[in-house]
């Protein structure tokens, strides 16, 4: 996920690891024993970095013998060695000795690699690509006996060729070695769905066909032989001889309903689309097989009974760049109208889908309601294709152009109206939509702009007024009344000359409808009272830089703006007078993007260019944090409603929920009460759901020490940069992963 490595553990628990480099990780690999964990990075003079996570994470090695990335790490049986292979620019492969930091072997390739494994004894290991099955050998001791070449400079690998026969002009993209009494045969799998398995001598044995379309990946027990190949398809072969013994379930189809699946009976069945297999890996102990599928989904299967086949686990996430956040707001307990739990929170993407997520429930019977077969988190999915087709990802590696951000599709922009009843949608083809969030229907569309809509905004109800406003790149404003059953549209506005980066509304005395865009300029828009409702242009700020975004205080009379030159600035929004700049730490050369304020207004949290996310203090300046994560830009930053997290979202298709230091949250809970606002219900709740017991990024009391605050709490333990933080007061004690249910 973006820079950091996520470690499933039992009952949807997560460990973070978090690269120091910040370069986006291109692969990684287990030790057999399951201590170590080494990643690739990909990106300009990529490392190769193995981490001790018996505990908590520890950096052992960092290797650096690659130019571009590195397309795949494995471990060699002893754990002595580690094989990394490079991107198919510099075609380098090195046989590293990691814990001495020195390259044993080394070779160049010839062509593309697409899969990599280790023969069990340790020998020799195996690559796969176009036509191209290649077994590689190298001195395990040297004549030192100490491994690798005696000179102490690397040896040359030795490669050998297997023979293909009749399948020569294949393409190969995975391979996996034999276990137990079959460790010395070799299987491989090609994109036309061949497996085909070679001996000793490097020669084709016997093939078969998995006949599932195309194949993509390949894992090897001691008992059974599975193929991924597309629409969700997974095969089960004997390995000794390559019968066929069964099919897997399907996962999810693409567009499912998450939620009304609450039990077994309405899980996926043979009909509709599904999703194409990506990578697998199997625990041969527990009988389970975790399963990556190309929308970003991600399933663990219980194969202790072939014949009745479990699901333990699965989830569901944004498969590709993810635009804006909107958090649910808070309602009054007696009020009876929230469709969604407290602390929900919407996103958008470019897969052409808003997703609704719940972290924490606050009783038992909450989370029995809101728990669906599919997700522990995931509400709902409101679906604005119906063709389905953006929900999967069809790049291969990290890095490539299909991996970044598409911004010729998908959904831009979302905001929760402020009763909580609609939810507006606006698209990178200029369309304006709204659901009813008691259905899920839409009640409201049309096609607004010409170009991409930037940002959608409701007002507060203002003298029994309410209204929805909508910018976009192509320079223009539109704004709609709400009525009773529907919008009617009162006005366009054209005051901008270019690209309207964020609209705001503010209702101190007036109505404000406040603007910002790449034309320099902030424009302030006020509600003529009586007659037909007319915003008139009030006030005009010009600066010498673009605007890239805006946000209020809770109280409405001051507005923070992050500039082209790097600084925030604050205005009144009153007077339009500048009231105070923000300027990043010195040496931090980085702008400032996206920003956001807490429900306090005591906290600024920006987004940055090098893909990070700054939290200022408001009143002081200070730069309190900087949390490190995320592969791509930064889209956007919100606050949660209880004051506890802080929610990130990329182009990287992750979203990240930091944990704030609680210093932090009772600030904010005593300016909130000092404001005389109500507090969340949640607020006076202590138990915080298991499946939220690790978090990632600056540990919370980092932020605290640099409030200049010595409190600290018994479960607050926190690691270095790198490492994870775990919330869990019970570390050793693991809870065997239940079987959600079987087929």
């Amino acid at each position: 996920a973006g820079c950091v490595a996520v470690l499933s553990l039992p009952r949807g628990r997560q460990l973070h690891v978090l690269n120091p480099s910040r370069k986006p990780i291109a692969s990684l690999c287990l030790s057999p024993d399951g201590k170590y964990l080494a990643i690739g990075e990909c990106g300009h003079q990529p490392h190769v970095r193995v981490w001790d996570i018996s505990s908590s994470p520890v950096q052992l090695a960092d290797l650096k013998g690659h130019n571009y990335g590195v397309a795949c790490v494995v471990f060699s049986p002893n754990m002595r060695y580690l094989v990394s292979m490079g991107y198919h620019h510099d075609m380098v492969i090195n046989v590293w000795n990691w814990k001495v930091g020195k390259i044993a072997a080394s070779n160049k390739m010839t062509a593309k690699v697409y899969g990599l494994a280790f023969s069990e004894d340790g020998k020799y290991f195996v690559t796969v690509g176009n036509r191209r099955v290649r077994f590689w050998y190298f001195d395990t001791l040297g004549k030192s006996g100490k491994g690798g070449a005696p000179s102490g400079h690397p040896s040359l690998l030795k490669g050998r060729s297997a023979v293909l026969g009749e399948l020569q002009d294949n393409c190969f993209v995975s391979v996996a070695c034999g276990r137990g009494l079959l460790s010395n045969s070799t299987y491989t799998l090609t994109k036309a769905g061949t497996i085909c398995l070679f001996d000793e001598k490097r020669t084709l044995d016997k093939f078969t066909q998995v006949q599932a379309g195309v194949a993509h990946c390949l894992t090897v027990s001691e008992q059974y032989l599975l193929c991924g190949c597309s629409d969700g398809i997974i095969r089960v072969f004997d390995p000794f001889t390559l019968d066929y013994l069964t099919t897997l379930p399907h996962p999810h189809p693409l567009g499912v309903n998450v939620a009304t699946a609450l039990d077994a009976s309405q899980f996926s069945g043979e009909n509709g689309k599904f999703p194409d297999t990506t990578a697998m890996a199997m625990d041969e102990i527990n009988k389970r097989l975790a399963v990556v599928y190309n929308d970003h989904s991600f399933y663990v299967w219980d194969l202790s009974n072939l014949k009745q086949v479990g699901k333990a686990h699965s989830a569901l996430y944004h498969s590709a760049c993810v635009w804006d956040i909107s958090v649910y707001p808070q309602l009054p307990e007696d009020s009876g109208r929230g469709h969604l739990p407290a602390s929900t929170f919407a996103t958008c993407s470019s897969d052409n889908t808003v997703r609704f997520w719940h972290l924490e429930s606050s009783s038992k019977q909450d989370q029995q309601q809101l728990r669906n077969i599919y997700s522990r988190e995931l509400l709902r999915i409101l679906y604005s294709d119906p063709d389905l087709s953006h929900l999967k990802d069809n790049s291969r590696l990290p890095g490539d152009a299909s991996a970044v951000a598409d911004a010729s599709r998908g959904i831009r922009a979302v905001q929760f109206h402020p009763s909580g009843d609609q939810l507006a949608v606006g698209d990178r083809l200029g369309n304006l939509n709204v659901y009813n969030l008691e259905f899920m229907d839409e009640c409201f569309q049309v096609e607004a702009h010409d170009s991409d809509v930037l940002c959608v905004e409701y007002s507060p109800n203002f003298e029994d007024q309410e209204f929805l406003a909508t910018a976009s790149r192509d320079r223009l404003i539109h704004v709609f009344q709400k009525t009773s059953d529907s919008y009617r549209h009162t006005q366009t506005l054209s005051h901008h000359s270019a690209s309207i980066t964020s609209i705001k509304f503010t209702a101190k005395d007036a109505l404000q409808l406040l603007s910002c865009g790449a034309d320099k300029s902030i424009m302030f828009h006020t509600l003529e009272k009586g007659g037909e409702p007319v915003f008139h242009r009030s006030n005009h700020i010009v600066g010498k830089g673009s605007i890239y975004d805006m946000d209020l205080d809770p109280s409405g009379k001051h507005m923070v703006t992050t500039w082209q030159d790097r600084t925030l600035r604050i205005y009144n929004t009153a007077t339009g007078k500048q009231r105070s700049v923000i300027k990043p730490s010195a040496g931090d050369e980085c702008s400032l993007i996206k920003v956001t304020l807490d429900p306090s207004g005591l906290y600024v949290a920006a987004t940055t260019s090098d893909k990070a996310v700054s939290l200022f203090d408001f009143y002081s300046g200070e730069c309190l944090a900087k949390l490190f994560g995320h592969s791509e830009m930064v889209t956007e930053v919100k606050f949660s409603r209880d004051c506890k997290y802080l929610y990130s979202i990329s182009a990287d298709s992750c979203i990240f929920v930091w944990r704030l230091g609680r210093e932090l949250t009772r600030n904010m809970h005593d300016r909130l009460v000092e404001l005389g606002h109500s507090l969340p219900p949640s607020v006076q709740l202590t138990p915080v759901s298991r499946r939220e017991t690790y978090s990632i990024g600056q540990p919370a009391s980092s932020i605290s020490k640099a409030r200049g605050s010595e409190d600290t709490d018994a479960d607050d333990s926190t690691t270095g940069e790198g490492g994870g933080e775990r919330l869990d007061p019970n570390p050793e004690e693991e809870e065997e992963e239940e079987v959600r249910f079987r087929f």
